[in-house]
């Protein structure tokens, strides 16, 4: 199976939760913003698309 998923919890409803993906890490391209409820005991799981690269980059960014 050559899925991939990342996995992340929201504690705060103030803070957006972005996943982002890169080639390189130069530029980065949102995925997903604010998925599923905040819960500070709650797993988000975020499958990458199949299409993406193989040696793809992902990221959470947490903004105010």
């Amino acid at each position: 199976n050559d899925q991939f998923y990342f996995r992340f919890r929201r504690h705060r409803a103030d803070l957006d939760y972005t996943v982002e993906t890169s080639l390189t890490t130069d530029e980065w391209a949102p995925l997903v913003t604010n998925p599923g409820s905040v819960s500070p005991s709650t797993d988000q799981d975020i499958l990458l698309p199949s299409g993406i690269h193989p040696t793809s980059f992902a990221r959470l960014r947490v903004t105010r």
